[in-house]
């Protein structure tokens, strides 16, 4: 049985508990706690099962995410998707939707292990605006970010940061922003990096493992367990020698 959060059905206890320790479940948790249920543009769905919490859903626009587990009724959640208006669905890629679409694309879920970096040198960060941000993200789509439109960026980053959902960090150099590192969903217990990006004529300069290792550091001090969702055959390397280890893959299926 599928559940929407509603006045009479407080959903937010359940949400906290299925969120731990996975990144899927706290970008759904996350994303409850900077918005109400009741705009018209989210909503959020448990599915119990045999009297037990085994899935989540969150809905952003018509962006899907889901969170699964051993338990899971897959065939309920599939059928639930196909009529519930999604453009895309981001779920773990371990359990089989049967979503009537070949358009997906897949990568590897990665997972801190290790001790805070030593950082030798003393760096000037600040949190960079909105627009800075957008705009070196917009610089980088070829390196495989593709930003969205910037009125829904700056709409829904500039929430998330006002409701201590994500953070970002910046570097700058004679007055220019040359990289940048913000997190795409945090709870109290867990995060899940995002977007990292450095200048195109700041290649090899150390920024970006930079935002990666300043970002790793913060989140350690306050307990959290630190996620990302890395592109298939992108920045192995990069991230492996970060400390960051694969735990599993993620699928985003298109409509």
């Amino acid at each position: 049985m599928i559940k929407i959060a509603s006045d009479d059905f407080d959903i937010s206890s359940l949400l906290k508990a299925l969120s731990k320790g996975n990144p899927f479940g706290a970008r759904i948790y996350s994303l409850y706690n900077c918005y109400d249920y009741n705009l018209p543009f989210v909503d959020f769905w448990i599915q119990i099962k045999d009297n037990v919490c085994v899935s989540s859903i969150g809905r952003l626009g018509t962006q899907f995410i889901v969170q699964l587990s051993d338990l899971s009724d897959l065939e309920e959640i599939s059928s639930f998707l196909r009529v519930a208006g999604a453009t895309t669905v981001l779920a773990d890629n371990k359990y089989k939707l049967e979503l009537y679409t070949d358009k997906k694309t897949t990568g590897a879920v990665l997972k801190f292990f290790g001790s805070p970096y030593e950082i030798e040198e003393e760096y000037k960060l600040y949190t960079p605006t909105v627009k800075e941000a957008y705009d070196l993200l917009v610089l980088c789509k070829e390196e495989g970010f593709e930003a969205p439109d910037f009125e829904s960026f700056n709409l829904d980053v500039s929430h998330k940061l006002r409701h201590n959902a994500i953070r970002m960090i910046g570097y700058k150099e004679n007055g220019e922003l040359k990289s940048v590192g913000m997190t795409v969903a945090e709870t109290q217990t867990d995060a899940v990096l995002g977007a990292i990006a450095s200048h195109p004529d700041c290649r090899n300069k150390g920024y970006g493992s930079l935002m990666v290792k300043i970002l790793t550091n913060e989140l350690l001090k306050e307990n959290k367990s630190i996620y990302l969702h890395r592109a298939i055959d992108k920045n192995i390397s990069f991230y492996s020698n970060l400390g960051y280890k694969v735990q599993g893959k993620w699928c985003e299926f298109y409509f």
